[in-house]
């Protein structure tokens, strides 16, 4: 898994990381800039507005704490 709160410590202290990292989360997207598809490469993730991959990445942190929370649950149930 490559979700680990190294990585997201190291993804959020540099940005060369942070589109690296990123990259790894998403398997894949359908965003076109221009009329073209964009590809998902931390290259072109510079050329991408900040706003939007934070978005995507705080919604993708978001889900994997939800999905976290719920198996703790589970296993306290049992």
């Amino acid at each position: 898994n490559y979700l680990t709160q190294t990585n997201i410590a190291q993804a959020e202290e540099d940005e060369n990381a942070f589109n690296a990292f990123f990259v790894k989360l998403v398997r894949s997207w359908d965003v076109t800039k221009g009329g073209k598809k964009v590809p998902l490469t931390a290259n072109a993730m510079k050329d991408m507005p900040l706003l939007l991959l934070r978005a995507v990445y705080n919604g993708i942190l978001s889900q994997a704490g939800d999905t976290a929370d719920e198996a703790g649950k589970a296993s306290n149930a049992s």
